[in-house]
């Protein structure tokens, strides 16, 4: 599958740690969008532990900010 964001978006993330792996192939090491609202917040369950600059905890679980990833989930369903 070609996953692809916009220009825009892609200026947006500013604080990947990765270089935006998630665009270079497998989505298997994806965080998991649990639940989504209105397309803006993102509830994910990651098998990462390592920290991230875009995941936010948040009660008991976590949300992520990360532009890329929105944009996938919001576009690809992934």
């Amino acid at each position: 599958m070609d996953i692809s964001v916009s220009d825009e978006t892609l200026s947006q993330t500013t604080q990947c740690k990765t270089n935006m792996s998630c665009l270079k192939g497998s989505t298997d090491h994806l965080c998991s969008v649990e639940r989504c609202i209105d397309g803006k917040v993102h509830f994910v369950t990651c098998l990462k532990i390592e920290a991230c600059s875009y995941r936010i905890s948040f009660g008991n679980g976590q949300f992520c900010d990360c532009p890329v990833r929105k944009e996938i989930y919001n576009k690809h369903t992934i």
